[in-house]
């Protein structure tokens, strides 16, 4: 599986990210496409975090994790783009389970 990753296409697999973060990146790029979104360099080195964008859209953003959650279970941080001179904002969610996960992002990124 090819995600993008600061313009450059690469394998998910190969990433320095915990399993758990690479197989939520599989099942994206399955789904959406490799092209549906790009990583952000922000969390390169982070092992059980990951951020993921649309291209062209970093301000609809949404940071994906696992340290600090159950077993099986994932966090996220959406951020959405600041409307009429107020600033972004952020919802957060914890625990969730991946069949969750996919679905809120592929709310958040408009992706059906």
């Amino acid at each position: 599986m090819i995600v993008s990753l600061d313009g450059y296409l690469m394998n998910v697999w190969s990433l320095n990210k915990d399993n758990a973060i690479r197989r939520i990146l599989h099942i994206l790029v399955d789904r959406c496409g490799p092209d549906a979104f790009s990583l952000s360099v922000r969390w390169e080195n982070e092992k059980s975090a990951v951020g993921i964008f649309q291209p062209g859209e970093e301000s609809i953003f949404a940071y994906i994790f696992t340290y600090g959650q159950e077993k099986g279970r994932y966090g996220l941080h959406l951020e959405y783009p600041g409307v009429d001179n107020l600033g972004s904002s952020t919802q957060m969610i914890e625990n969730i389970e991946l069949d969750n996960l996919i679905e809120l992002l592929e709310m958040h990124f408009n992706i059906v």
